[in-house]
């Protein structure tokens, strides 16, 4: 545990480096250039009808190479909130910074059935996670999935947006014609999210789960908004 205290720290502090170039050549269609802006981070879509894998070049750095993202022709995806969703964090109780800092990517607890929740849902199609952790956290999580033998799809953080979840979901409904499952918890915005999704994006989401963290007051609001929706949602169990 205390070895996770200094870990963790670098990653939560990392170095930003703005104004930076960057270069995104895909293996078919033009290059994307663009400046990593305050924080350091650089975003911008690919032109559409790009194929292949894409190389990254920064200055100062050797080239990285990029797989082609594996889901826009997929017929299915899930979308799920790890934070008190597939993760026991504690967020809805009130994240403590010792909480935070003292676990690492073995050490943090599951709710007891995301395994076969997750497995079963990424024999569908492809399974996309979104966290508030800061992207700092990273490589925590992504060693949780992997240890945990849970999908290792595409990882989104807050980029320092609360909308973030709402702009990923929209990007992936205008740029796949898949059908969505979207899984989050009633102690964060998560419901709201959703059904605002489901309204914006008519016949593309197939079933809503919600995990319930929150108060029976909160339960009862969440199916008050999801109930006139049409889809189909569920309550996900608390840890025991």
């Amino acid at each position: 545990m205390a070895l996770n205290v200094p870990r963790n720290l670098a990653r939560l502090l990392p170095g930003s480096l703005p104004g930076v170039p960057v270069t995104c050549q895909p293996e078919r269609g033009p290059a994307v250039r663009v400046v990593t802006d305050l924080p350091g981070y650089a975003t911008r879509p690919l032109p559409t009808g790009t194929m292949g894998a894409t190389t990254v070049r920064v200055q100062g750095a050797a080239p990285v190479q990029l797989p082609p993202p594996a889901f826009p022709g997929a017929a299915h995806l899930t979308v799920t909130d790890l934070d008190d969703t597939v993760i026991v964090t504690g967020v809805v109780q009130g994240w403590t910074l010792r909480s935070g800092l003292t676990a690492n990517g073995t050490t943090r607890p599951l709710f007891p059935d995301v395994p076969a929740l997750l497995r079963g849902q990424a024999a569908r199609g492809p399974v996309i996670s979104l966290s508030n952790s800061p992207d700092g956290l990273t490589v925590s999580l992504r060693t949780l999935l992997h240890v945990r033998g849970l999908p290792e799809g595409p990882l989104f953080f807050r980029e320092g947006a609360a909308e973030h979840k709402s702009r990923v979901l929209d990007t992936l409904a205008r740029t796949t014609t898949a059908r969505f499952t979207l899984i989050g918890d009633s102690g964060e915005r998560d419901p709201e999210t959703y059904a605002r999704f489901v309204r914006e994006h008519p016949g593309r989401a197939e079933r809503l789960l919600i995990r319930d963290v929150g108060t029976p007051a909160r339960r009862q609001e969440v199916g008050r908004r999801l109930t006139p929706l049409g889809v189909p949602f569920g309550f996900l169990p608390a840890a025991p």
